[in-house]
């Protein structure tokens, strides 16, 4: 006989249909009430090349590694580029294991020394500090003193269908992140992954989790941001959006959340869906429907902890939470995403949105490579600048 799953918080869905509150019940956001969205068309011809490469080999590109993990969170292998440029500080919080990361070449804190002594046999290789002004926007206290612990934690959550760790991609993104934005401590989830642990098993262990990172950011006085790409962006929005919702201990510490290329309706329905998918390079309804059927599993896919499309994100309104993303347009998630950002308009959730013709799924991550593809560097370069801007 299978287990019951286990207990979980639940908000109450009884309405999808959210009701746009009175102005006067709502504080001024700290960032505006106002969504604002940058709109590119560029699409240089190296992106076109790789759109037409990677459509023919589509199906294996979306199939993930195919090797099904334990459950609960896993225990990840750091990449080798990420080791060598920065201190990967590994520990646990309430059974999920992290991988904070700071850029080498700087002063170290206490954490970074202890961080260090695991790699000692490593040659340090200090990476260029080229940020710009504009990404260090933050309190003088929090960046006065660069020996200082920065006061603002990112945890990020990284995509692969529900069912993959961080990519090499991945990792070079992590890095870039670490050097760029000092002034976060960023850190890395390790959720579980499904087959093994599908929604109804990992997020009861994640809502767990997050309200251990905001009571640690309450004692600690340090503001929270959640991010994530994909199926990483889908948790980071749900995690956030539950722990406003419950009023969870220390709520008043989350700041941000940034969705890259978001999971954010898993019915996976839209009408349109099927004009997108024939332009996509990546990513493909059907595939998109088989990886939202094996995350519900025994869950309704329009269940609040599946789908924030559906939540009721007044509590962040009200808080002044932003939600920041990107919208690539040659994306099958792409459709909901822009419905799920024009709510956030709609209830006064404000943020700064990037949408950009012709993009495909994810593409900012690419620009950890440099130059190469211009729209990914720029894609970077815009999340930088926003993460910076709202730290």
């Amino acid at each position: 006989m299978a287990e019951p799953d286990p207990p979980l918080r639940l908000p109450d869905t009884s309405k999808h249909q959210v009701e746009k509150p009175a102005v006067s019940d709502r504080p001024p956001s700290p960032s505006g009430a106002n969504v604002h969205t940058d709109h590119r068309t560029s699409h240089t011809w190296r992106t076109s090349l790789f759109h037409y490469l990677a459509r023919a080999i589509r199906p294996h590109l979306a199939n993930g590694s195919g090797k099904p993990f334990p459950p609960g969170s896993p225990q990840l292998p750091v990449d080798s580029v990420a080791k060598r440029k920065c201190h990967v500080r590994e520990y646990k919080m309430k059974d999920v294991w992290l991988y904070e990361l700071r850029p080498k070449g700087k002063q170290t804190t206490s954490r970074d020394a202890k961080a260090a002594q695991s790699s000692a046999s490593e040659d340090e290789d200090p990476a260029q500090q080229d940020s710009h002004a504009e990404s260090q926007a933050c309190s003088p206290k929090r960046t006065s003193k660069s020996h200082e612990e920065p006061a603002h934690d990112l945890y990020y959550f990284a995509g692969g269908g529900f069912s993959s760790p961080p990519s090499p991609e991945h990792w070079r993104f992590f890095t870039k992140l670490s050097h760029r934005l000092p002034q976060y401590r960023l850190v890395i989830v390790s959720y579980p992954l499904a087959p093994a642990s599908p929604a109804p098993a990992a997020i009861p262990i994640l809502q767990d989790f997050i309200t251990s990172v905001l009571a640690d950011a309450h004692s600690r006085n340090h503001a929270v941001t959640l991010a994530g790409d994909s199926a990483g962006g889908n948790l980071a929005l749900v995690l956030g959006i539950d722990a406003l919702t419950s009023q969870e201990p220390g709520h008043e510490k989350l700041r941000n959340i940034m969705a890259i290329c978001p999971v954010v309706d898993l019915r996976n329905n839209h009408p349109d869906m099927s004009s997108v998918d024939v332009h996509d390079p990546l990513l493909t309804a059907k595939f998109t429907g088989e990886v939202a059927a094996r995350w519900a599993d025994s869950w309704p896919r329009d269940h609040v902890m599946l789908s924030p499309v559906v939540a009721d994100l007044n509590p962040l309104a009200r808080a002044g939470i932003s939600i920041h993303g990107v919208v690539a347009d040659r994306d099958v998630l792409s459709l909901d995403t822009v419905i799920f950002k024009n709510k956030c308009e709609e209830v006064g959730v404000g943020g700064e949105w990037l949408e950009w013709e012709k993009a495909m799924h994810c593409f900012p991550l690419a620009g950890a490579y440099g130059k190469i593809f211009p729209e990914s560097w720029e894609g970077l370069e815009w999340i930088i600048e926003v993460l910076g801007r709202h730290c």
